[in-house]
C-alpha cells in the first residue's frame, strides 16, 4: 500500500504547482494550502480458491490557505 500512496503523493504534488503534499508522519504545524494523505484500511477477502480481493481505503484532505477570502471556492 505504501507504494500507491506514494503514487497518491506524487500525483497530488504535481497537480498543483506550490502547494505541499504531506502523509501520516506529519507532526502539529504543517504550512497551508497543503494536501494530507493517510490510509484508512484495508480488508482482503477470498473470492474462488487461492484467490483474493483486497480494497484500501484513503483518506485525502486539503487544506485552504487560511488568508485567502475564497477559501471556498479554492476547495
Amino acid at each position: 500500500m505504501e507504494d500507491i500512496k506514494n503514487g497518491i503523493l506524487k500525483c497530488l504534488s504535481t497537480f498543483q504547482t506550490g502547494v505541499k503534499v504531506y502523509d501520516e508522519r506529519i507532526e502539529q504545524g504543517f504550512d497551508e494550502p497543503c494536501f494530507f494523505v493517510l490510509i484508512i484500511d484495508g480488508a482482503q477477502n477470498r473470492e474462488f480458491n487461492r484467490r483474493y480481493m483486497r480494497t484500501d481505503s484513503f483518506d485525502i484532505h486539503y487544506f485552504p490557505d487560511p488568508n485567502n477570502p475564497e477559501k471556498r471556492r479554492e476547495c
